[in-house]
């Protein structure tokens, strides 16, 4: 794809792994389009970018970023209590991985320096793996911090333990599930990471007093 700005004495040009941020003041038209071009877009607020720029992402980077496009679609396009906050804490997931491109090799602790924005990737992680990866060390792993110091940090800024912020996940995806497919039983279980059908029953039972089977024909 090639791109030329509004005055501009030079096009963009933009292939695969490409990243391109535009702001609300940039104005462009398309000058080529490939025949096999495949783009994904989201629309933010002036205040995300201050002017154009363009990324080559490696594929971790590729991922990362696209999973959080993903993500965004699908808390669009199911039910979820807590809507707003989960695509604000993607957004926010998103503007820090998009200020690390510029530099390589930098660790997560050292580049975030603070608190919430340690917490910001927790939930980016969580987001990403809730569904096999429930376990605390997990996590830390991935973060490169000890359990006690990502179980605390969690603990501190939300008030909520990582426990909770999983099964929260697992037990809204599990009514998603319910009343947007038909899915079995066995096959949300398995979906889950769940050791059996009866397991993931008892869980749900738990939290909504009733069986899966008896939520999905309220």
């Amino acid at each position: 794809m090639r791109l030329q700005e509004n005055n501009a004495e030079q096009s963009i040009q933009l292939s695969a792994h490409n990243l391109l941020i535009t702001t609300p003041h940039e104005v462009a038209h398309i000058e080529q389009l490939s025949a096999d071009f495949k783009a994904e877009a989201i629309l933010v607020d002036e205040n995300f970018a201050k002017q154009m720029q363009r990324y080559q992402l490696d594929d971790t980077k590729y991922k990362s970023i696209a999973d959080i496009f993903h993500f965004v679609r699908d808390i669009v396009r199911h039910q979820h209590i807590n809507k707003v906050e989960m695509i604000r804490s993607m957004f926010n997931v998103l503007k820090l991985i998009i200020d690390e491109l510029p530099y390589e090799q930098c660790s997560v602790t050292r580049d975030l320096g603070h608190k919430k924005e340690v917490y910001e990737v927790f939930l980016h992680h969580l987001y990403r793996n809730y569904r096999k990866e429930r376990q605390i060390r997990f996590y830390a792993d991935l973060m490169n911090v000890s359990t006690a110091y990502l179980s605390r940090l969690v603990k501190e800024i939300s008030g909520s333990t990582i426990n909770e912020h999983a099964t929260s996940l697992v037990y809204k995806e599990i009514c998603n599930l319910l009343t947007q497919t038909d899915m079995t039983m066995g096959e949300i279980a398995d979906h889950l990471n769940f050791s059996d059908q009866s397991a993931m029953t008892n869980f749900f039972k738990q939290r909504s007093g009733m069986t899966p089977l008896a939520y999905r024909n309220r």
